[in-house]
């Protein structure tokens, strides 16, 4: 998108709209992609604003697996 802009092919306009579009399209391709393995570990961190709480769930989980 941005290389396009640089070449007069797109607008600035277009271009923040290309690159938003596409980001949102490529971060769900991600999510889909790791939804599927079985090896990934999911962590719900929007509903702790302390991301030392986080770190300490995130480090109980490893903890608990190695024991």
């Amino acid at each position: 998108e941005a290389w396009n802009y640089l070449l007069g092919k797109l607008e600035y306009t277009q271009m923040i709209d290309l690159i938003k579009m596409n980001s949102r399209r490529y971060a769900k391709r991600q999510l889909t992609w790791f939804r599927r393995d079985q090896r990934i570990r999911w962590f719900e961190v929007r509903e702790e604003s302390d991301l030392s709480v986080v770190a300490l769930k995130i480090r109980d989980y490893f903890m608990s697996k190695t024991h």
